[in-house]
């Protein structure tokens, strides 16, 4: 049998267990820079390079005859999603590099997710949009252009002067966050749309919800900022180059949105049902380790005397 490490008090050398806690009881706001900063570390650039150049690649394939640029367009959603809800999980692990998906089944990395996340997205903000069609002329309730459009149909004169519109607008936005990090925990489609379920949520992170919709209120207002700039880059005309930049432009706050996500599985995964109690356990004095270490369970043998 091989070497065994156990603990031991530096004082009385009697065995010792190592004191845990939960990570909770830290301060969330001291972990969220941390998340926040993944789209600038080593990893997250790899990441960033990797999955703004598949996705400028199928999006210039997508550019042309309208029926051949549904397939590419597809699967460019879903390596989005696909990355994203992987860094959501990966950070939940706290994998410091998380690995993405191989991307050899479309159906299961590409489509799912992609069609996945969509409908999460779309979802949420569903009662919105339906109260802002509802608004317009008869001649003017296109489903097509509802789906088409939803930006359109939103911000129609009619919904911009209706306060029901923009309430339903915000409480979709503030339901967001919840929906997309059920939908990374793999809770099922409609589980990740109740909105009890974003309530529970809620109540479960108590303080550190309020932290995190705040955050990603904030995140929200510097993508916006970021596809300003990529709508910028793109006139550059630039070909191909363009669309990378302004993909990865566009990919920097997702990013991080993920891995804010992750951290709240990180911390609360016990509360919200994705981890067993004991995976949220940390030792109370993390890295730090005994000034001097423990006596040795037995002597060494003395040496045998040397023949003369």
């Amino acid at each position: 049998m091989g070497p065994v490490e156990y603990f031991a008090c530096g004082h009385c050398q009697g065995t010792a267990n190592v004191l845990l806690r939960r990570r909770s009881h830290q301060d969330f706001m001291e972990r969220l820079p941390g998340a926040l900063r993944f789209p600038i570390t080593i990893p997250g650039l790899q990441t960033l390079v990797a999955v703004s150049l598949v996705l400028a690649v199928l999006r210039t394939l997508g550019v042309g005859i309208r029926m051949f640029q549904v397939l590419p367009l597809m699967l460019a959603l879903g390596v989005f999603w696909s990355a994203l809800f992987a860094l959501v999980r990966g950070a939940a692990r706290g994998d410091a590099d998380p690995e993405l998906p191989g991307f050899t089944d479309i159906v299961r990395d590409m489509l799912r997710p992609g069609l996945r996340g969509l409908a999460v997205t779309v979802g949420v903000f569903l009662p919105a949009l339906v109260r802002a069609l509802s608004l317009r002329a008869p001649s003017e309730r296109s489903v097509l252009g509802f789906f088409g459009a939803p930006l359109k149909t939103v911000l129609s004169p009619a919904a911009l002067e209706d306060p029901l519109t923009w309430g339903l607008a915000l409480a979709g936005f503030l339901w967001l966050p919840w929906a997309w990090l059920l939908a990374a925990a793999e809770r099922p489609l409609l589980s990740a749309l109740n909105p009890a379920n974003a309530l529970r949520c809620i109540r479960a992170l108590g303080r550190d919800a309020g932290v995190v919709m705040g955050v990603f209120a904030l995140l929200a207002l510097v993508h916006g900022v970021m596809h300003w700039r990529a709508e910028v880059v793109l006139d550059f005309g630039m070909f191909f180059v363009s669309r990378w930049i302004a993909e990865a432009l566009t990919c920097l706050v997702p990013f991080a949105t993920a891995n804010l996500l992750g951290l709240v599985l990180y911390v609360h995964g016990d509360v919200l049902g994705y981890l067993p109690a004991r995976d949220v356990l940390e030792p109370v004095l993390r890295d730090a380790r005994p000034e001097r270490g423990p006596q040795a369970l037995r002597e060494a043998a003395s040496p045998a005397p040397v023949p003369t």
